[in-house]
């Protein structure tokens, strides 16, 4: 496999694995401990992602494929939630 196809890969797995626990932290308020570590994930994740990757453009990517997995993860899960259970989802104060 070329050194391009792997970078893109490693992008678009990385970028899904970030905006899912973004997702997760961001989604469900009385975890507790656990949205600590869905936030500590997220940052060891791209932190990762960022020494294994220095070219400026790559980081950016990465940056942008995770913000739009981000977006599409909770939207999908809060339309799952919406028809499933609704009362899963967070309450607005």
């Amino acid at each position: 496999m070329s050194e391009r196809w792997r970078t893109f890969w490693a992008v678009v797995l990385y970028g899904f694995a970030c905006g899912t626990l973004l997702t997760l932290f961001s989604m469900f308020p009385g975890l507790g401990i656990f949205k600590f570590l869905f936030s500590l994930g997220a940052f060891l994740l791209g932190l990762r992602f960022f020494r294994t990757f220095e070219r400026w453009a790559v980081r950016i990517a990465f940056v942008l494929t995770s913000l739009v997995f981000y977006l599409i993860v909770i939207v999908i899960l809060t339309v799952y939630l919406y028809a499933v259970k609704p009362e899963l989802l967070p309450v607005q104060p």
